[in-house]
This record gives structure tokens, C-alpha cells and sequence, in this order.
């Protein structure tokens, strides 16, 4: 899928259509950086039994998403205004982070990726997701390429444990969207690039 920026908001959809299919029923999960509902109704829709904890810096961002959840009762939702890298709770089993990474700098996303394997605490899932950018003029450009976060988190977990399930959707061109799943478990990391449609 080639990436339109007048279309935000078809692209965050079909990412967020993309992970809730991937997503077990059961799952805890931590969206950082949510900026909208689009997980949560996609979620809804697939299965009622999901745990969501989203967190967001904006006041505007909250305030909506907060009233989604008190309208249509979601009891299993929690919305909350907390500065990016404040989640240390633990008992989740998948890490959500879409369209984040590239506001930040190589050290604070390094932070990040750090902090969500420790906060699924090597049972569970990971979901990154952004697009592929021309960075050209930016400093540190490469680190904002879906294969800096697969060498950097596999650093993280360890080079022994890490496997990438590669498939002909492993290339990715200029503009188009990207989603990783990383499946964190005590033996080993896998690691899996999935496409919008």
C-alpha cells in the first residue's frame, strides 16, 4: 500500500485492521502513542475479552478517545495522558507503538524498544508500524527504517534467540507502510514484517 499522505486516516485504519486480526482475544494490551480509536473499534468488533491500556501526551487525543470508551461502555479500556515511556506497568502481553518512532531521536527510540520488551517481559508480542521515508536530510536517517528496530531489538534480546520469517513482503519501497510483529517468548524472538492491504 502506497502511502498517501492526504489519507491519514485510511492508513492508521487499515494498520490498526492489520494488528487486531493478529491480536489474540485475550490479550492485555499497551497502545503507546495511540493518537485514535481505531484499535479499540477494530478490537471490539473481533472479540470483547481484550485488556486495552492506551496513553497519549495530547489533551485532545485523550479527551476523545476517553469518551469512544465511556459511550459505548468499554470497561476493559483504559485511556490515560502520560508522558511517551512512562509505561511501566506490567502483566501485558503485547506492545503496540504505530507512527511513533520517527518524531523521536535514535537514543529515545532505542529507549523505547527497550522499555516495550520489558514491559511484555519476554511473554508476548510487539507491533511497530510506520512508513517507509525519505530521511534524506534528517541526522541518524537509517535509524528510522523497520530493519534498524529488527537489528537493534534483536541486540536487545539477544542475537541467539532472534529468527526473521522472511517472505517476499521483507522489501519494502519508499512510501509504502510497514508492520512488524515480534513474538517475545523466554527461547526465542520471531520476527515477522506483515503489509497493510
Amino acid at each position: 500500500m502506497n502511502e498517501l499522505f492526504d489519507n491519514e486516516e485510511t492508513i492508521k485504519e487499515s494498520i490498526a485492521e492489520v494488528i487486531a486480526e493478529n491480536i489474540n482475544n485475550d490479550a492485555k494490551i499497551c497502545d503507546v502513542g495511540f493518537d485514535n480509536t481505531f484499535l479499540i473499534k477494530k478490537l471490539k468488533l473481533k472479540d470483547k475479552s481484550f485488556f486495552y491500556n492506551g496513553t497519549d501526551i495530547f489533551d485532545d487525543v485523550v479527551e476523545s478517545a476517553s469518551k469512544y470508551v465511556k459511550e459505548n461502555g468499554l470497561k476493559n479500556c483504559i485511556i490515560e495522558k502520560v508522558p511517551f515511556g512512562a509505561f511501566d506497568k506490567k502483566g501485558f502481553n503485547v506492545c503496540v507503538c504505530v507512527r511513533l518512532f520517527h518524531h523521536f531521536s535514535k537514543e529515545d527510540t532505542l529507549f523505547f524498544l527497550k522499555k516495550m520488551v520489558d514491559v511484555i517481559d519476554c511473554n508476548g508480542e510487539i507491533y511497530l508500524a510506520d512508513s517507509i521515508r525519505d530521511f534524506n536530510g534528517r541526522e541518524d536517517r537509517f535509524s528510522y527504517t523497520p530493519y534498524f528496530y529488527l537489528n537493534e531489538i534483536s541486540k536487545i534480546v539477544g542475537e541467539e534467540r532472534f529468527e526473521i520469517e522472511y517472505s517476499e513482503d521483507t522489501m519494502l519501497n519508499v512510501g509504502e507502510v510497514w508492520i512488524m510483529k515480534l513474538t517475545i517468548l523466554k527461547g526465542k524472538c520471531k520476527c515477522k514484517l506483515l503489509k497493510t492491504k
